[in-house]
């Protein structure tokens, strides 16, 4: 069986910026929309990601669950999750509002695997049903680290294994 071919490492990553600004956050330049665009349009230049679309939500509340762009956006990442054969999430301490669950990860493909940057957070971005699913392979790439760890180094020194 041939193997899957992948995309370039240096070709860009997409990526999408969200903006929030709520009333109370007043006109104070440091919090702008404007601001918080060329900040996140800065992180993209600076580390190779192409951001595809701003989701702004302007003069909304944090705490209200309902705006218009993050919804938008959380469809998106189910369109991105849509056909995919592998799904890879990192639990990067923010607050989680989305979570990889057996619905989003019903739009990717009948054999698709999960992947994670391990350890899984409590309360995280993967819910408990997808853990325990047979298409979360997190913890047998964990127990295989050493491993691959080791078939690295080999052949970054250029031996040849025992």
């Amino acid at each position: 069986m041939a193997r899957k071919k992948f995309e370039d490492k240096h070709k860009p990553k997409k990526y999408g910026g969200y903006i929030r600004l709520s009333e109370e956050d007043g006109n104070n330049e440091s919090v702008s929309v404007g601001n918080q665009r060329k900040i996140i349009s800065q992180f993209a230049d600076e580390n190779n990601l192409e951001l595809v679309e701003f989701y702004i939500d302007d003069g909304f509340k944090g705490y209200k669950m309902s705006r218009p762009d993050f919804d938008r956006m959380k469809e998106d990442l189910e369109d991105g999750i849509r056909g995919a054969d592998v799904v890879f999430v990192s639990d990067d301490g923010l607050d989680f509002s989305y979570t990889v669950d057996t619905v989003s990860l019903g739009y990717a493909k009948p054999d698709a695997i999960v992947l994670h940057t391990l350890p899984v957070s409590e309360n995280g971005a993967l819910s408990e049903d997808v853990i325990s699913s047979h298409a979360f392979v997190g913890l047998d790439e964990a127990m295989h680290l050493p491993e691959i760890e080791m078939a690295v180094l080999t052949l970054l020194i250029g031996k040849k294994p025992l």
